[in-house]
């Protein structure tokens, strides 16, 4: 009896030790403000999030209920993400639900991390795994692109493209990988605190990454790149399986990290001209992210101005205009004492002030960013961070800002077969006869497909995989055993109803084994509404099989083919795509 009294006044010193220890960790509220004066812009700001799963994917909700908890959190807009390619359904729900702007984007998952598709439309091509193609299809669809948590700890989450054109920005901050990182300790005092405060508890994971931010620097000192904060939201936490856990909930997680947009204009209700002008601040970095789940970070502003002229985050404001002493950088805050304001030039401190506003004349070029801090006591665990970060303003040379625009689009030119000896499939000796070959459920005109010229017309509609039928395809392929080692590319013209991705495969015989295992090798084209050529070196195909020997043996190919299904073409789709001049092309010494 003595030792279970002892017992149990020892768990009461333990409990009480810890809910004291819970409660000296905890951050203090931020005071309410005075409203104070309008900002300038006001009647041009937007606020929202990024990066939003619905159940399209493995989000927990549908996207009225997400625009609900995006109304009930106070924002403007929502940009969701969900995994895989955009398709007709979630397409359908862009526009205002509830007086919230839903725009709907795509995660796309590569080799080198994951991307952020943004003001894509629908489209019947499907996205590549290699980084680089799926960055190039983004801008040729006129869309802009981000890299998703590329700091992430989960190595096929990290982003490893930092130097390929064509990449619009980064998310700076991503809510599922700042908690992810977490300490237990931390992670138990968020949910103790949780039942009785969601926002503070929630707030525990706010915290930039510095490396991340390092690196933002670095790289903004030679091209632009935007930044945003990502929330990774789910509305739900997979514990194990397919057991989830509903915490937190999307109208939580909306409240924690937010992005604030200064726009051309304001936002008047119409779907058409509001989406683009949303998109057109995030894919130019007009705004700022904040921790907002820490204090409201609505009254903070930073721009650049020059007698009557302003210039707002994500501007390039020409440094010729500097010799002439004519351009000031303005920061401000209306924010709890102990705040305070710097700007960075080149991501090193260049002033600071625990005043509400910092202005400075710019003396040289650079790239230009704003951060204000918070008293540490009420931020989580103490820290000393931001709590909110600008995009850049950019004060650069006229060639600077060329060079810039040409690293963004700086794409790997088409392979040139100037210095190749080129034969075509339609004369002997490499005559080749081509068929239509498709699931039962796929359609294909046949005999428009048939050829033994090196040009063919490939009709088709592709059918929806079912349980009974997962795999579904149309192609159009020439089965004849053939040595092919003489050659190094395929080379071809290509026209199409519509822009589609191709897949070109070759299949060759493995050495020692029967002539029906064979390894599929493969790489893609895309077709469009003009004739195009298109080069497709041998050595940059990649076995699309289970296993490899590692070479393509083109001395023992088994089969050439053409190849739509389900990996590059959307199901239900039907099209038209027109192949002639067929070659094959030689090195010459």
């Amino acid at each position: 009896m003595r030792f279970l009294l002892r017992a149990t006044l020892g768990l009461l010193v333990l409990l009480a030790t810890a809910a004291i220890a819970v409660v000296m960790s905890l951050p203090r509220d931020v005071p309410a403000l005075p409203s104070g004066d309008p900002l300038p812009d006001a009647g041009r700001r937007a606020v929202g999030v990024l990066h939003v799963h619905s159940s399209y994917s493995d989000g927990a909700a549908d996207v009225p209920a997400i625009a609900r908890a995006a109304r009930e959190a106070g924002l403007d807009f929502v940009v969701l993400s969900d995994h895989g390619d955009p398709d007709a359904l979630s397409k359908e729900g862009e526009g205002y639900i509830d007086g919230v702007m839903l725009l709907v984007g795509s995660e796309i998952s590569t080799e080198g991390g994951h991307v952020l598709a943004l003001q894509i439309p629908d489209p019947v091509l499907r996205f590549g795994t290699e980084p680089g193609e799926v960055l190039r299809d983004i801008d040729e669809m006129k869309g802009f692109s981000l890299a998703a948590h590329p700091y992430a700890r989960r190595p096929n989450f990290t982003w490893t493209g930092w130097r390929l054109p064509g990449l619009t920005g980064i998310e700076l901050f991503n809510f599922f990988t700042g908690w992810s990182g977490q300490s237990a300790y931390r992670v138990g005092v968020a949910a103790l605190v949780h039942p009785f405060s969601s926002r503070r508890g929630l707030a525990a994971g706010l915290e930039w990454d510095p490396q991340l931010v390092e690196k933002w620097d670095s790289i903004l000192a030679e091209r632009d790149l935007v930044a945003w904060a990502g929330l990774d939201a789910h509305g739900r936490v997979n514990l194990f399986g397919d057991v989830h856990l509903p915490w937190p909930s999307y109208r939580q997680v909306f409240q924690t990290a937010r992005n604030h947009l200064v726009l051309d204009g304001p936002l008047v209700g119409d779907a058409d001209r509001d989406r683009e002008s949303i998109y057109r601040a995030l894919e130019r970095g007009q705004g700022y992210m904040s921790f907002d789940g820490i204090a409201d970070g609505s009254r903070f502003s930073f721009f650049a101005q020059g007698g009557s002229r302003e210039w707002p985050m994500g501007s390039h404001v020409p440094a010729n205009l500097v010799d002439a002493g004519g351009i000031r950088l303005v920061a401000s805050i209306q924010a709890p004492d102990g705040t305070r304001l710097r700007i960075l030039r080149d991501g090193a401190i260049l002033s600071e002030t625990s005043h509400g506003t910092l202005s400075l004349g710019v003396e040289e070029p650079g790239v230009y960013r704003a951060e204000a801090h918070l008293d540490p006591i009420f931020v989580p665990g103490g820290r000393e961070q931001p709590w909110i970060v600008s995009n850049p303003i950019f004060v650069l040379t006229e060639e600077q800002i060329e060079r810039r625009a040409a690293l963004k689009r700086d794409f790997p030119q088409p392979v040139s077969t100037a210095e190749m000896a080129c034969q075509a499939v339609g004369n002997a000796p490499w005559r080749m006869a081509f068929h239509a070959e498709h699931d039962p459920a796929s359609r294909m005109d046949e005999a428009a497909a048939e050829s033994s010229r090196g040009s063919f017309r490939i009709d088709f509609r592709l059918s929806e995989p079912s349980d009974q039928r997962p795999y579904v395809w149309c192609s159009v392929g020439d089965r004849t055993p053939r040595d092919l080692s003489g050659f190094d590319a395929i080379r071809l013209q290509v026209w199409g109803k519509d822009v589609y991705r191709v897949s070109f495969q070759i299949r060759d015989a493995r050495p020692g084994a029967s002539e029906e295992d064979t390894e599929w090798w493969a790489g893609s084209f895309k077709s469009a509404p003009e004739w195009r050529e298109i080069v497709i070196p041998f050595d940059s195909l990649r076995s699309i099989s289970e296993t490899s020997d590692g070479t393509l043996d083109l001395d023992r190919v088994r089969g050439l083919f053409f190849v739509l299904d389900a990996g590059n073409t959307r199901p239900g789709a039907s099209g038209v795509i027109e192949i002639r001049d067929l070659e094959l092309c030689a090195s010459t010494p």
